[in-house]
C-alpha cells in the first residue's frame, strides 16, 4: 500500500500548489496561505492606526499592512475583478492581528449599498469577516447594520469631506438592537484611508448599546 508520503509527492507533482495571489507554483509560507515571495513583499503596518482628522468612536483601529506591493494587487483583484476566493488568503494575513485584539462577541463587516452589492455580486468585507469569525470561533453578524443610501464615491476626498459623506449613512436595524447591546464588536473592512467609515459605524453601534468597538482592516493607505 502506498504511503501517505508518496501519495503527497504524486499529488504535488501533478497538482502543484499555486499561490492565490501571484499564481506561481510554490510552497505556502509557514505563516500564511501565500508564497514566500508575496509574503515577504508585504509591508506590515507599524502599529495602531491613529488620526485626528475625523471624530474617533472606535476603541482602536488596526490595519494588517500598508496598501502597497503584493497586498495592493491582491486587494484590487479581490475587490474589483470578481475573485472572491482570495478572501481566505487575505483573512489569513489579518488573523494574527485579530487574535491580538480583545476577544469580540460579534464580527461585523462594513456593509455595501444594494447598488454596489449588485455591481460586485459580493461584499468583500463580509467575506473577510466570515473567515475571521470562523477562525476566532465567534459569531458573524453581517445583517445588523444597513446602508441607508448608495455608497458615495470617496476617492480623492479629504478626511472632512469623507466624514460628511458617511456620518449618517448607516443604521442599526431595529430587530438587531438586542443582538448588539452590551456586546464587544470587531468591525472588519478591506482598506482604511481616513477612518471616517469605521468611526461612523462605531458611533451608530455604540448609540445602539455596543460595549466596545474595535476595527481591523487588511490594508492601510499611505
Amino acid at each position: 500500500m502506498l504511503s501517505y508520503r508518496y501519495i503527497k509527492i504524486a499529488l504535488d507533482f501533478f497538482f502543484p500548489y499555486r499561490c492565490p495571489w501571484c499564481r506561481d507554483t510554490s510552497h505556502a509560507h509557514a505563516d500564511s496561505m501565500i508564497c514566500p515571495k508575496c509574503f515577504h513583499a508585504i509591508q506590515w503596518s507599524p502599529g495602531m492606526w491613529r488620526s485626528t482628522r475625523v471624530p474617533i468612536h472606535c476603541d482602536s483601529i488596526h490595519a494588517a499592512a500598508l496598501f502597497q506591493g503584493s497586498l495592493r494587487s491582491a486587494i484590487h483583484e479581490f475587490k474589483y475583478n470578481k475573485q472572491p476566493f482570495l478572501a481566505k488568503s487575505c483573512a489569513a494575513v489579518m488573523l494574527p492581528f485579530a487574535r491580538g485584539l480583545p476577544v469580540p462577541d460579534l464580527v461585523i463587516p462594513v456593509p455595501l449599498s444594494r447598488k454596489r452589492l449588485r455591481e460586485r455580486r459580493y461584499n468583500q468585507s463580509a467575506l473577510l469577516a466570515r473567515q475571521l469569525a470562523k477562525a476566532l470561533d465567534v459569531s458573524l453578524a453581517d445583517d445588523v447594520v444597513g446602508r441607508m443610501h448608495a455608497d458615495m464615491n470617496q476617492v480623492g476626498l479629504d478626511a472632512k469631506a469623507r466624514w460628511e459623506n458617511v456620518k449618517s449613512q448607516f443604521t442599526v436595524l431595529h430587530t438587531a438592537i438586542a443582538q448588539i447591546k452590551d456586546r464587544r464588536i470587531l468591525l472588519v473592512d478591506d482598506v482604511i484611508t481616513t477612518g471616517a467609515t469605521l468611526n461612523a459605524l462605531a458611533q451608530i453601534l455604540k448609540k445602539s448599546g455596543a460595549a466596545s468597538v474595535h476595527a481591523l482592516t487588511l490594508g492601510q493607505t499611505v
